[in-house]
C-alpha cells in the first residue's frame, strides 16, 4: 500500500502554485478581462460541468438492493464495439 500523505514541502509546493495561478488569474481578468476569461474561466466552467455529467452518467444505474456492492455502484461496457 502508497503512502497517500503529502508531505509539508510538497502540501507547501502545491498551495504556491495554486495561489499564484489564482493571482495570475486575477491580474489577467483585471488587465486583460475577455481573453483571459476566454482562455481560463470558461474553460473550467465547461470542464467541470461535463465531469459532473460524466460522473452522474456513470452512477445513474446503481442497484437499489446492493448499493453498498462496489461492482454494481456503476455500468461497464466490456468487449463491443462502440
Amino acid at each position: 500500500m502508497r503512502n497517500e500523505w503529502v508531505s509539508f514541502s510538497q502540501g507547501f509546493f502545491l498551495l504556491l502554485i495554486h495561489t499564484s495561478y489564482l493571482v495570475g488569474m486575477a491580474v489577467g481578468m483585471y488587465t486583460y478581462p475577455i481573453p483571459t476569461f476566454y482562455t481560463f474561466v470558461a474553460p473550467w466552467i465547461v470542464a467541470t460541468f461535463a465531469m459532473s455529467l460524466g460522473n452522474f452518467g456513470q452512477h445513474i444505474f446503481v442497484d437499489p438492493e446492493k448499493h453498498d456492492c462496489n461492482y454494481r455502484l456503476t455500468y461497464n461496457i466490456m468487449s463491443e464495439k462502440i
